[in-house]
């Protein structure tokens, strides 16, 4: 007879972590590398059968910041994020699933006038949900700041400038995968005032 065994609730779990920032000062900038992989696999019983499940998730990211001069900088980088989960229940495939993401993000700071600010933000973001098609979605974000004084300054916000919709998104444990549907706000203008005590 053929022993599948352990399937005691055991787990076996890979953590890998690593940061990496260097400070380019000839060019007044900072380089973040980030890189996170982890692997998780457990046993159990599905109606008397030894059942494992396992998922895996990588994710890196790379980022630049520039902290050129008070007139204009950047800070712009890009995620990658991948995830898979899958099934055994006595050796035959019982679900498995994959999905992936593409993230790109930079913000440009300009300082238009020792009174006026203007920071654009710009998302694009390139997605795999599980049986899902691949999709494209921009979001583009502008904040304008006027200081009236040393105390008082107005805002003006201007959101989701593409008018996206809608998008999806996967979040996975050992056992099951998540489709969430999100919809969003259309596009829209914030006009604020503050005060500094």
């Amino acid at each position: 007879m053929y022993n599948l065994m352990p399937f005691n609730n055991d787990n076996d779990n890979i953590s890998i972590f690593f940061n990496f920032n260097k400070n380019l000062a000839a060019i007044k900038s900072w380089l973040k590398i980030n890189f996170n992989y982890i692997y998780n696999k457990s046993y159990s019983s599905t109606v008397g059968l030894p059942t494992s499940n396992t998922i895996s998730m990588l994710k890196s990211e790379i980022r630049f910041n520039t902290n050129w001069n008070k007139w204009f900088n950047i800070n712009t980088g890009i995620v990658y994020t991948t995830s898979s989960q899958n099934s055994l229940i006595a050796n035959v495939i019982g679900n498995s699933f994959s999905s992936q993401d593409w993230l790109t993000n930079t913000t440009i700071e300009l300082k238009l006038h020792e009174k006026y600010f203007l920071n654009i933000q710009h998302d694009y973001l390139i997605n795999q949900p599980y049986n899902q098609r691949l999709q494209y979605i921009q979001f583009i974000d502008t904040k304008f700041r006027y200081n009236i004084n040393s105390k008082w300054h107005a805002t003006l916000l201007l959101r989701n400038m593409l008018n996206a919709n809608k998008f999806i998104t996967n979040n996975a444990n050992s056992t099951v995968n998540i489709v969430q549907n999100f919809s969003l706000k259309p596009f829209f203008a914030l006009v604020t005032v503050g005060y500094k005590f």
